[in-house]
């Protein structure tokens, strides 16, 4: 299954780059971070189990690819967070890597503009506890997003609110959640 998810990463990760080198000198970096809140069986356990995870924190890095005036970017982001849990020395990591598609909407030559995205990767869930060592354990599946915000001019660089949705599947198809973040987009690269 690992080697499955990395292949598929790779081969999304190596279309966006054709994609790219065609249409585009240009790419933008990006960095940012925000609130992750839990939903379905990961923010309640079912069964009467209790709470499940709390609302924590997202970091992401990536790199997108605007294809032209289209409105089209295609590109790659890894991620990194954590979700505390009600009993004190127990959270849930979350992490991975998506290859990613955007689309923004209106002028390209306008101050700001809103955009969708979605991407497609993989999702590791590592639960660890210091209450129930024995129930700690990690899975890694595929995992889809989907997510919509507002990307505008901060200067020489460009800055982006985004609310997203991400859902694991396979053994984290419990784990989902609403995502609410910031990031910094920096042109590197072509004109």
């Amino acid at each position: 299954m690992r080697r499955m998810i990395a292949c598929s990463l790779a081969l999304a990760f190596g279309l966006s780059l054709s994609l790219a080198s065609d249409a585009s000198a240009q790419a933008v970096a990006y960095f940012g971070g925000g609130a992750t809140i839990p939903t379905g069986d990961f923010a309640e356990f079912p069964d009467g189990g209790g709470d499940g995870a709390s609302t924590g924190w997202m970091g992401f890095a990536g790199v997108y690819f605007p294809i032209g005036d289209t409105g089209f970017s295609p590109g790659i982001q890894g991620y990194y967070g954590r979700n505390n849990h009600d009993f004190e020395g127990d959270r849930t990591d979350l992490y991975g890597a998506m290859a990613t598609g955007g689309f923004a909407f209106g002028d390209p030559d306008a101050s700001a503009r809103p955009f969708v995205a979605g991407g497609l990767g993989t999702l590791t869930h590592s639960y660890k506890s210091e209450s129930f060592p024995t129930a700690e354990g990690s899975t890694t599946s595929f995992a889809a997003q989907g997510a919509a915000g507002l990307s505008f001019e901060l200067g020489s660089v460009g800055g982006m609110v985004v609310a997203s949705a991400t859902k694991g599947f396979g053994d984290n198809s419990d784990t989902s959640y609403i995502g609410i973040a910031a990031a910094i987009a920096v042109p590197v690269g072509g004109s």
